[in-house]
């Protein structure tokens, strides 16, 4: 049973039922992104990521989704130490979007929908990856962009096709409105925010 997410402080302070639910939420998402970028031990790589964010919480401050972002961080870097001292660079993007955030329900906190999966598995690699970094780790553009290593704007780009690819695949289904990830809304924002800098 999942645990019932808690306060920042509720973590910050040690309750035990909060911590629960840092696990369920984050270890295996944690895993399965390691393991996508080439961790040769992804188990211990997450193990080593919970305990650091464990020292580290005291420091951290913003709501849920700014947590998500600050645990992603983290791991990233626990990553690209791993992969380093293995001599080892990163690989390329997961095939699958579930090998990128563990499972298609953690990483858009919906019920599988098989229409919109299809369509996520159709787009490039890099594609996917920007997705999983924007909605399911909830990193913004700019962040994104340094995880991908493009520009802003060409990462509002590719974002922006990204989604404009899916809904054409879906032609008109309500899929997307009920995915929970706001790929209307914010295909609509990135629009906005593109005409200023593209």
């Amino acid at each position: 049973m999942m645990a019932r997410k808690p306060t920042i402080s509720a973590l910050q302070a040690g309750d035990e039922s909060a911590w629960r639910w840092f696990c369920q939420e984050f270890n295996h998402s944690i895993t399965a992104y390691a393991r996508g970028k080439g961790s040769s031990d992804a188990e211990n790589l997450a193990g080593n990521v919970m305990e650091a964010v464990a020292r580290s919480i005291h420091k951290f401050k913003g709501n849920h989704k700014a947590f998500r972002s600050w645990v992603f961080s983290i791991a990233h870097n626990h990553i690209v130490d791993d992969l380093r001292r293995q001599g080892r660079r990163q690989e390329d993007p997961a095939e699958n979007i579930e090998e990128l955030v563990g499972s298609y329900e953690e990483c858009f906190d919906s019920g599988v929908d098989p229409e919109l999966l299809e369509e996520l598995n159709r787009l490039q690699p890099n594609q996917r990856e920007a997705l999983a970094l924007r909605y399911a780790w909830g990193l913004t553009c700019k962040e994104v962009a340094v995880r991908i290593d493009k520009s802003e704007s060409a990462t509002r780009v590719l974002l922006h096709r990204s989604l404009k690819q899916i809904r054409g695949g879906l032609k008109g289904s309500q899929t997307l409105a009920g995915a929970g990830i706001g790929y209307v809304s914010e295909e609509s924002r990135i629009l906005s925010d593109e005409g200023k800098q593209v």
